[in-house]
C-alpha cells in the first residue's frame, strides 16, 4: 500500500511504501498508540498514515523515523 503526503509550503507530494512501515511496526511489536507516542503525534494521525490517508510530509517523517526506517527506502517517488 502507498500513501501520498503534501508539504505545506509547496505542491510537492511524496509517495511512501506503507507495507515496510507496517512490517516494521509488527516486528517491533508496537501498537499504533505506542508508535504515536514515540513519534510525538496523535494515534489518529498514525492510523491515517498507515491506512493511506494523506498526512503532512514532516509528520510522515516523524513516524518513519520513530520506526527506525530510512526515508530514502520508504519514499517511492516525489510528484511535483
Amino acid at each position: 500500500m502507498l500513501t501520498v503526503t503534501q508539504h505545506k509550503s509547496s505542491m510537492a507530494h511524496m509517495i511512501y511504501d506503507l507495507n515496510k512501515c507496517a512490517e516494521r511496526l509488527a516486528v517491533k511489536g508496537w501498537t499504533q498508540q505506542m508508535l504515536a507516542a514515540r513519534a510525538k503525534v496523535s494515534g489518529a494521525v498514525v492510523s491515517n498514515f498507515l491506512n493511506g490517508k494523506p498526512v503532512r510530509n514532516h509528520t510522515a517523517k516523524r513516524i518513519i523515523t520513530a520506526l527506525g526506517l530510512d526515508m530514502q527506502r520508504i519514499v517511492r517517488r516525489v510528484v511535483a
